[in-house]
């Protein structure tokens, strides 16, 4: 208790010297290590003084010390598919989202991409060097691309974003897979589908739809009725935790896109937000560049 009184009086002259007599000293924790204290408190930290009051430099702290209960990553998606994906993977996998720092927000549809309220949320967490990160379906809508390019542009988007081309389930599965997915569904329900790869490939160029559109559509003609949504992104999570990744769809390490999408965003916990601004930017495509 002696130390901290000697401390908080050192902090009380040393206060006073610089409000009243114009004088400039290091701060108490920096005087053993001289000059030098401060340079590193401003490559850690952002600052040459941690005990200014600095709201930035507090949080920043804490980080350090792994005592921030904020979540780190929000990871804003199109809709419920990929919300219970998300979800449903990460129990597979043992990880739990809230303690990783990861927290999943559901854009429901891409009428908000460029709303007010959706881009002040992003500047919110910009203030509060939070990650945000979104993933969506190109739909063939161009407008929805210039408009990430945009939040990136500004600086909303620090890590970057995710265009799935042309939609989240062509980017992930072989029609193949989707077919097995579809009729297990189906069988769990009690009803026999035998949807195959080509009807659902001969739906699509049919209608121009997208592979869930025509998975909808093979269903009907069974009497098939289940609401796309959660459902099918836990049936397709429950595949994918049980069956390797396709060739042509897997990373260098054997994972499906969307997992390994997942198991980078969860290193936004242990990150500097304001190092990853300062020595990264992110391209015309999403993806995060080293600056020049």
């Amino acid at each position: 208790m002696l130390a901290i009184d000697f401390y908080d009086t050192a902090e009380v002259l040393r206060r006073y010297l610089e409000q009243f007599c114009g004088r400039e000293l290091l701060e108490e924790d920096d005087a053993i290590y001289g000059p030098q204290g401060p340079e590193v408190k401003r490559r850690f930290y952002g600052s040459p003084r941690t005990a200014d009051f600095d709201r930035t430099v507090f949080r920043r702290i804490v980080r350090d010390f792994d005592l921030d209960p904020q979540a780190r990553t929000t990871w804003f998606v199109e809709g419920d598919t990929e919300e219970a994906y998300i979800g449903r993977i990460a129990e597979h996998l043992h990880i739990d989202l809230d303690r990783a720092g990861v927290e999943i927000m559901n854009l429901r549809g891409l009428g908000g991409l460029a709303s007010d309220r959706l881009t002040e949320l992003l500047e919110r967490f910009k203030r509060e060097e939070v990650f945000p990160f979104i993933s969506i379906d190109s739909d063939a809508q161009e407008e929805h691309l210039r408009c990430l390019r945009n939040y990136a542009k500004n600086g909303l988007l620090p890590i970057g974003f995710r265009v799935w081309c042309p939609d989240f389930e062509m980017c992930n599965f072989s029609l193949e897979e989707l077919a097995k997915v579809a009729n297990r569904m189906a069988a769990d329900a009690s009803f026999t589908t035998g949807i195959t790869a080509n009807e659902i490939e001969q739906e699509m160029n049919r209608g121009g739809q997208s592979a869930r559109k025509a998975i909808e559509k093979l269903w009907a003609k069974h009497l098939f009725y289940p609401r796309m949504g959660a459902e099918w992104g836990k049936a397709l999570a429950d595949w994918a935790s049980g069956n390797p990744c396709p060739t042509g769809y897997a990373d260098s390490e054997g994972n499906r896109p969307i997992n390994a999408l997942l198991l980078r965003l969860l290193r936004g916990q242990l990150s500097s937000y304001w190092e990853t601004v300062k020595h990264f930017t992110v391209d015309s495509d999403g993806d995060l560049v080293i600056k020049e």
